[in-house]
């Protein structure tokens, strides 16, 4: 059984010390190795607010937790958007993307319908790069994976 209050403490502080830090750090290192490519818009990161942690945190699935161990398992806790004006420009950031980052997992986002006024993305979960796990972030803190859309 998890204890959720336990939980939001442990990601409030996690949160602090961690996840806002290297949100920053990875926008900047995303963006040094960006930077030279045409027609991009903006890049900008986040971590994920505890109320919305503590929401995915809590879903079900057949009557059961979706998460045995929240912190460890949600992936989305950091993340990157890169925002591109045309979609015909979405590969070479793609490309650049999984050239410096080597991602886990890809996935194409796509609206339903051509009359849905909707984005199309690209998103991919990565490993936190080696280099940012320091003494700076204690270890039980530091998380494993991010995304970038």
């Amino acid at each position: 059984m998890i204890d959720y209050e336990a939980l939001r403490r442990l990601y409030e502080q996690r949160l602090g010390l961690v996840l806002e830090p290297l949100s920053t750090q990875l926008r900047a290192m995303v963006e040094d190795r960006i930077r030279d490519l045409p027609r991009l818009d903006r890049v900008a990161s986040g971590a994920k607010s505890v109320a919305s942690f503590m929401e995915k945190a809590s879903r079900s699935e057949n009557g059961k937790p979706k998460y045995s161990d929240p912190i460890r398992q949600i992936q989305d806790q950091l993340g990157v958007r890169i925002v591109i004006h045309s979609l015909s420009d979405r590969e070479a950031v793609s490309r650049r993307v999984r050239d410096y980052f080597n991602p886990i997992e890809a996935k194409i986002i796509v609206p339903e319908s051509p009359k849905e006024f909707d984005y199309e993305a690209m998103h991919y979960i990565f490993l936190v790069p080696k280099e940012f796990h320091t003494e700076a972030f204690p270890e039980e803190h530091r998380p494993t994976e991010y995304r970038i859309i």
